[in-house]
């Protein structure tokens, strides 16, 4: 799935676009081109696709091995012209957490984000961004900031969830402590909360860092 999103600060005016467009469109400095991808992950896209984010977006080879390759940690660099991250959103989704890979990369004037299944908060963000609500749309700056904020909205309402599930088990537990079942779940529970904590240290300095102005291309409003 590809889908290119643009802004012209003069005309005002937001519409989807075609990949045909997309190099004249990230050539003019008075755009902001959204462009998302969703791929399989661990599989390469075609190489129209390739050529797109390595000729045109001019990323670099081993940031694309990262956009490809599944289960990355958390990450921000900065390059001469563009900043590369990793994040992930996390869902609920009966009773389970799916952990979301979400790769970004903020251009001059472009926003690329790649990930390897239906994210929600991108989903939202886009019919937002098409509404002009809350001057994302203005640079590529506050569309990233954009997009981390409504992935990290969401992990106060997952964790709180998962507390439900932990007090579930542990009542399990109590009623009937030779279960080989509530054992088993958790131990899942504990390997889950390890990756979970993983990650969010990981993005808290990250996050942090964006937050205060650490990278050039964050700094530009």
């Amino acid at each position: 799935m590809l889908e290119i999103l643009f802004y012209n600060k003069n005309i005002q005016q937001i519409k989807q676009i075609e990949k045909d467009e997309l190099a004249q469109a990230i050539e003019n400095p008075e755009n902001l081109v959204w462009i998302d991808m969703e791929f399989q992950a661990d599989s390469w896209p075609s190489q129209e696709i390739i050529d797109i984010l390595q000729n045109i977006l001019k990323i670099h080879p081993l940031n694309i091995e990262d956009c490809v390759i599944s289960k990355q940690n958390p990450k921000i660099e900065q390059f001469q012209e563009y900043l590369f991250a990793i994040a992930y959103g996390i869902e609920l989704y009966e009773e389970k957490i799916i952990l979301d890979e979400i790769d970004l990369a903020v251009g001059k004037n472009f926003v690329l984000t790649y990930r390897h299944s239906p994210i929600k908060e991108i989903e939202a963000l886009k019919k937002a961004f098409q509404s002009k609500i809350n001057n994302m749309h203005k640079s590529p700056s506050m569309l990233f900031h954009a997009i981390i904020d409504h992935l990290v909205d969401n992990y106060q309402f997952v964790i709180d969830n998962f507390d439900l599930k932990i007090d579930r088990t542990g009542g399990s537990l109590f009623k009937d402590p030779s279960s080989t079942q509530v054992t088993v779940d958790l131990n899942n529970i504990k390997e889950l909360l390890s990756e979970i904590r993983s990650i969010v240290v990981l993005e808290e300095g990250m996050f942090l860092n964006a937050s205060k102005g650490f990278y050039s291309i964050l700094k530009e409003d």
